[in-house]
């Protein structure tokens, strides 16, 4: 027993030595256990939409399969209780966040420190769960994602890890609860890369994967597992000719103008809500009740659209059906998001791409131009452009199409419409749909700024100056007139050649040593930092922090040194501060 544990001990010391926290692989060995734990907590939810939709409509499944059996008055009542209840709910959770939670898992990655409130997630989950089994017009994905990326947040306050490692923990959870919703574990991983964490990198992208793949494989081990979207063999797809890459070049130059349309709706309904002043109960209860009305007329407008997709997939309807499906869903979408509800909205998103990609094949058999055989292929490739054009990446949305329809065929087409899209939608989008995508964008777009700004551009003038002939008594004379540290020597060819500081001019006057008429070139300093034209302010500002003057002079590059001016500290952290 005694020689069993001290090989235990033995193996942990070698691992530990080998598995240093800095490289990284101890986030890769976490990765197994949090992508098991967001995939139950993904099932979990989704067994209680269940339950809760069978204690609601004594049945449980699709939100549109289930309004389809149900009475007018039942489409009208039940969203509406529902968003009352969980506006109530929402309420409760409000009152519970402090001034420095972050209780939305994006925020707790980028800006956070990886700490996920437990009671305010639970009760955002109950208030999630409310909305959507009362059909409001919101996704799973959002609850499902949040309730993994808890349990991966607890696994890492468990242990006192550091903070960037509890930080890559939910990550990982928040891709193994995307994993677990859509069944594209490497499409997860690089929505939260792209999307979250802003870049795609190997460090980043291994646990990310790994937890991915651990998720994905556990919810294969589950009964009634299968891909989101499937295509049967009728829907085989024929080789494509040019025109026919053009027609989706096309699509994607329609998708990627139609994306921020769709974004300025939800944004423009969460603004004109938020106007009202509505308690939670009150507007989440009005944004039922105004879904419950157009389930009257479309029960297709209710839920996610996941259902509806699936339709659009195995069998074409008429262009009158798909249009009025797809205005009163966007309107219902807007309506359930802007009241405050909790969801996602990357199914629904899926959903116009989907009814865009449909709509387009119409116009084009009105106008005669064949691509009808392929209505099929432009609604699954309208799926992924869209998602692309929307979320600004592109690079998750085509793997997402790729992993959910687990078709090949789709592949050249996807990459060439959601690119096109992208950069369509990139050139006149002002916000993209997650703010963690708008805060990664400004960081970028500061970094940029601060590489464009110089030291030329705050160089000042200034009168710090004397010839390298002066005398310590004129030095003298010069700091008494002015309240400068630094006195710059300077020869016939105006080259910097010593600095004087005020402080070694004080030391003289204070030991009684009369150097007045002796050259000021005595006293100086030769080995003074500097400056160049072309140097970045942030190199700048590394200068000042190794320099205790306010001041710093500037110089040619060239071996001459000429002098040029002067930067101050207050001018460069001004431009900084503006910059920020």
């Amino acid at each position: 027993m005694t020689n069993t544990l001290t090989t235990i001990q033995k193996f942990r010391l070698w691992l530990a030595e080998r598995l240093r926290p800095e490289d990284g692989y101890w986030a890769l060995l976490w990765a197994v256990p949090i992508g098991f734990a967001g995939a139950l907590a993904t099932v979990a939810f989704r067994e209680a939409i269940e339950i809760a939709q069978a204690l609601i409509f004594s049945r449980s499944g699709d939100p549109v399969e289930i309004a389809r059996h149900c009475a007018w008055y039942i489409r009208l009542l039940v969203p509406t209780a529902g968003g009352v209840m969980a506006g109530a709910l929402l309420w409760t959770s409000s009152r519970r966040v402090s001034g420095i939670d972050h209780p939305e898992y994006m925020e707790a990655i980028t800006i956070g420190d990886g700490k996920i409130p437990v009671s305010v997630t639970l009760i955002r989950s109950l208030s999630a769960l409310s909305s959507i089994a009362s059909g409001s017009s919101i996704g799973r994905e959002g609850p499902m994602v949040q309730l993994a990326a808890l349990a991966a947040s607890l696994m890492g306050r468990a242990r006192s890890w550091p903070l960037v490692d509890v930080r890559t923990m939910v990550a990982c959870g928040a891709a193994a609860g995307i994993a677990s919703a859509y069944s594209a574990p490497i499409a997860s991983a690089f929505f939260v890369a792209e999307i979250v964490l802003g870049s795609v990198v190997a460090e980043r992208m291994a646990p990310l994967i790994i937890s991915s793949v651990v998720a994905n494989l556990t919810m294969r081990m589950l009964p009634g597992y299968h891909p989101p979207y499937m295509l049967h063999a009728e829907d085989a797809i024929n080789a494509l000719g040019p025109l026919d890459m053009m027609m989706f070049a096309a699509l994607g130059v329609v998708l990627g103008l139609s994306a921020p349309l769709y974004l300025a709706l939800l944004q423009f309904g969460k603004k004109r809500i938020s106007e009202m002043g509505m308690p939670y109960p009150l507007a989440l209860g009005v944004g039922g009740l105004c879904v419950g009305i157009i389930s009257i007329i479309l029960p297709e407008t209710l839920g996610n659209g996941y259902s509806v997709v699936n339709d659009l997939i195995r069998q074409p309807a008429g262009w009158s059906f798909v249009t009025a499906v797809l205005i009163f869903k966007v309107i219902a979408t807007a309506i359930s998001t802007g009241s405050g509800a909790v969801g996602g909205v990357f199914t629904p998103t899926i959903f116009v791409g989907a009814a865009l990609g449909a709509l387009y094949t119409d116009l084009a058999t009105l106008l005669h131009v064949d691509i009808g055989q392929f209505r099929v292929l432009f609604v699954i490739v309208g799926m992924g452009a869209f998602l692309g054009a929307a979320t600004q990446a592109p690079l998750m949305a085509i793997l997402m199409i790729f992993e959910m329809t687990l078709n090949y065929e789709v592949m050249l087409p996807l990459m060439l419409c959601t690119v096109v899209a992208f950069v369509c939608s990139r050139s006149v989008v002002t916000r993209p749909m997650y703010d963690a995508t708008r805060r990664i964008n400004e960081k970028r777009a500061l970094a940029d700024r601060a590489r464009r700004t110089r030291v030329r551009d705050i160089l000042t003038s200034t009168r710090q100056t004397l010839s390298s002939t002066a005398t310590v008594e004129e030095a003298g004379r010069l700091f008494l007139s002015t309240t400068v540290k630094y006195i710059y020597l300077l020869d016939n060819a105006e080259q910097l050649v010593g600095c004087i500081a005020l402080s070694d001019y004080n030391q003289l006057v204070v030991d009684g040593i009369d150097m007045g008429r002796q050259p000021a070139s005595l006293i100086a300093h030769h080995d003074i930092p500097v400056l160049y034209p072309d140097d970045e302010i942030f190199r700048a500002l590394q200068a000042f922090l190794r320099h205790e003057g306010e001041r710093l002079p500037v110089v040619c590059r060239s071996g001459k040194k000429k002098f040029l001016g002067v930067v101050s500290k207050a001018d460069l952290l001004s431009t900084i501060e503006s910059l920020v």
